[in-house]
């Protein structure tokens, strides 16, 4: 079973791998919602990121922790210290997401680090902390695009630009 998961697994990883190629590929493309586009793309990747640590911890996956981004790096990063600050830096809940997104950068490559050198059960438990990081992140994630959402639908207005991840 555990040897069906991590196929599934692959596989999944491989569309994943071509939807972000296509995904690289229009990012550029301004639409009427670009704005909230991003956050949207922002939770996307920010699930994936977490699952990848997941499969990895499952054996599904070999990651050299050197190679995972910090928390300025990744699309949500680069947009929240640039277009997002400017945009939603009034908000709360943009505010909230800051600490809780460094911290998971930081526990990530953690987890990978310590599996790694052979302490499964370790990483497995610090992951549950992962994953609780990761709901207040998209939690905030979700008010922050309510927010915002509902300011352009009063007639603000932004100049977000678009995010190569």
């Amino acid at each position: 079973m555990e040897r069906e998961s991590v196929e599934i697994m692959k596989e999944v990883n491989k569309m994943i791998a071509s939807a972000e190629e296509l995904r690289k590929s229009t990012t550029g493309f301004k639409t009427r919602n670009s704005e909230l586009l991003i956050l949207d793309l922002a939770m996307t990747d920010h699930r994936l990121w977490v699952n990848r640590i997941s499969f990895c911890i499952k054996g599904g996956e070999h990651i050299d922790p050197n190679t995972l981004l910090d928390h300025t790096m990744c699309r949500l990063g680069k947009w929240y210290y640039s277009d997002g600050k400017e945009l939603c830096g009034q908000m709360h809940c943009f505010g909230n997401m800051e600490q809780p997104h460094k911290k998971l950068h930081a526990l990530g490559k953690e987890i990978v680090s310590v599996y790694n050198s052979g302490n499964s059960i370790r990483a497995h438990q610090m992951f549950v902390e992962l994953e609780n990081l990761s709901k207040s992140i998209i939690a905030a994630l979700q008010e922050t695009k309510q927010n915002l959402s509902t300011h352009l639908a009063t007639g603000g207005h932004c100049a977000t630009k678009a995010i190569a991840h």
